[in-house]
């Protein structure tokens, strides 16, 4: 079982937007986006060099992060999910974003 260690906030009404996040003691800038054409988010991952550690669209309870990523050392995955009932079938969409909150868990 994951324990949750943190959650990365983002607001709809600020997307696109880029913030930075420490995490396990390294500071990495992340920008979300909004694909208005699909109806669907991306979220890309770059270091303080600005290069490019990952890109990924969001998928519900699908972690960001969950294979091997040269300078991305996390133990942590970082996961779309809705905490209050992560039972739930969503689509990481506009409709649904405010719904959605980006876990880190350590499993």
């Amino acid at each position: 079982m994951a324990t949750i260690q943190d959650f990365l906030q983002f607001d709809s009404s600020e997307i696109p937007v880029e913030k930075n996040f420490v995490i396990e003691g390294t500071e990495y800038k992340f920008l979300m986006q909004y694909n208005e054409h699909g109806d669907f988010y991306t979220l890309t991952i770059k270091d303080l060099n600005d290069n490019i550690l990952i890109v990924n669209r969001l998928t519900y309870l699908s972690p960001i992060n969950d294979s091997v990523i040269e300078g991305l050392n996390l133990k942590s995955k970082i996961i779309p999910v809705n905490y209050d009932n992560p039972d739930l079938d969503l689509e990481v969409n506009k409709a649904n974003f405010g719904l959605i909150s980006i876990m880190l868990a350590v499993e």
